[in-house]
């Protein structure tokens, strides 16, 4: 009897697990949180320079990330999958990421990612520098995202050998 109990009661906490893992509290602020230092497991810094941040982000089946933001930014789907986007005021909303899809966004408030599928999840993240929460206009980062792609370019490159 006593066996039979402990089973149950371990095959409820299994169930109950991913539960908890939800409810995760969110942080007391509402200003920028810096994905690479929230999850730095999920987070892989590629590229810094002062035009832009590029990141490669993977978030295994099952797994998820800690409360963060991002600046304005375009993405690429290395590896799609379904994920759930979960803001801080609760409300969520799901997404069936397709491998090799590209999309921008402009600021995205405080929010956490679950990854609702059987494999992982990987985007690479392309964050424009000096946009920022203030930066609440697409028009506005999408010009800021091509002073920076142009300036970029333009910059002279040593002759290679």
């Amino acid at each position: 009897m006593r066996s039979t109990l402990n089973i149950a009661a371990a095959a409820a906490l299994t169930l109950l697990a991913p539960v908890a893992a939800l409810a995760e509290p969110r942080p007391a602020t509402k200003g920028p949180v810096d994905a690479l230092v929230s999850s730095p497991g999920n987070f892989k810094l590629l590229l810094d320079n002062e035009h832009v941040r590029v990141l490669q982000y993977t978030l295994p089946p099952g797994a998820l990330d800690h409360w963060h933001t991002h600046p304005p930014r375009v993405g690429y789907v290395l590896s799609g999958a379904k994920i759930r986007v979960t803001e801080a005021d609760g409300s969520h909303k799901d997404y069936d990421e397709k491998t090799g899809e590209t999309y921008w966004d402009g600021f995205s408030p405080l929010h956490d990612t679950l990854n609702l599928d059987t494999k992982p999840y990987i985007a690479l993240l392309v964050e424009v520098k000096g946009a920022s929460a203030s930066t609440a206009s697409a028009k506005d980062a999408e010009r800021q995202a091509a002073l920076g792609l142009a300036t970029l370019m333009s910059t002279p490159k040593p002759d290679a050998e």
